[in-house]
């Protein structure tokens, strides 16, 4: 039977981890690791997780290498330090339940060779997550009706085979949020087939189900959309010549109106935009591909 590891990466949510970990503990007779990935976060956090003592594989971090720089460690835990078949990977303020788990284990039986799975990411009151909707391969979506083909997914619930990651490599530590979980699945989705498991629910309790959108969303939040604008211009880049072009128009299209619109510290966002994009522009991180099981992470 195959096996499967779990991979979580927390950052300063307890009371949503504890949610997560208490939902996990449940059917965690369906996985033989559960490696946490701790990125830096307080006292109380790391408290929590060293109390669950050998429920769990705890990875703390020295500093917050942000959620790309967490599943980076984590997948490379996963391949290099268990044997298992399989990696399912979360945010902390994911609840899974056993049918999320024996639906994407059903579907890994179905169709034994593939890339990734990806769950059906609902918020809290049962609309589709819209950070989480998934890219469908569109020439394909068709080909089976319970099973749709995907380009690309969030790491919000998804299956990886080994053999996708031991063939791409790992994902993009540089990224640092925002943007590595859709390079990463697209792309395993462009060696492997890969699916949306429609049965397969899981719960994303994010504070408000919206896209990221630099120009409505909170002050706060404002100087993080660096890392959107620079991790999209690398993956525009790095698509097609179509893609590529319409990124740029879409950019310049948001610039403009940001310039002449009526919009909250505008300027600030502006001037994040301008900076993510030309950082974009000069962004050429590494590709890492696995080591040896016996290697040190």
């Amino acid at each position: 039977m195959s096996k499967i590891s779990l991979v979580v990466v927390t950052y300063n949510r307890l009371a949503l981890l504890k949610e997560c970990m208490e939902s996990v503990f449940k059917f965690s007779d369906l996985l033989s690791h559960i490696i946490i990935v701790d990125n830096a976060s307080d006292l109380e956090t790391k408290n929590y997780l060293v109390s669950l003592g050998n429920k769990i594989d705890y990875i703390r971090l020295e500093k917050n290498l942000g959620g790309a720089g967490g599943f980076y460690i984590g997948i490379k835990y996963f391949t290099e330090k268990t044997s298992d078949d399989y990696v399912w990977v979360m945010d902390d303020d994911t609840i899974p339940n056993k049918k999320s788990l024996n639906e994407l284990i059903k579907a890994a039986q179905k169709f034994n060779s593939f890339g990734f799975l990806a769950s059906d990411v609902r918020w809290i009151d049962g609309s589709p997550a819209k950070m989480n909707i998934p890219s469908v391969e569109d020439d394909l979506w068709t080909e089976n009706k319970d099973y749709v083909r995907l380009k690309r997914a969030t790491f919000v619930s998804i299956v990886i085979s080994r053999v996708a990651i031991e063939t791409v490599g790992y994902p993009i530590k540089e990224f640092f949020i925002w943007g590595d979980d859709t390079e990463y699945t697209k792309r395993i989705s462009s060696k492997f087939a890969s699916y949306f498991v429609g049965s397969s629910e899981v719960l994303h309790k994010m504070k408000g189900n919206i896209g990221a959108d630099l120009m409505n969303d909170s002050v706060e939040r404002i100087d993080r959309y660096f890392y959107a604008y620079r991790n999209r211009y690398y993956n525009a880049k790095h698509s097609s010549k179509k893609v590529y072009t319409k990124y740029r128009l879409r950019v310049l299209n948001e610039a403009l109106q940001l310039l002449f619109g009526s919009y909250k510290n505008k300027f600030r966002r502006l001037s994040v935009l301008i900076k993510g994009t030309f950082a974009g522009i000069f962004f050429k991180p590494d590709i890492e591909v696995r080591h040896k099981l016996n290697d040190k992470v």
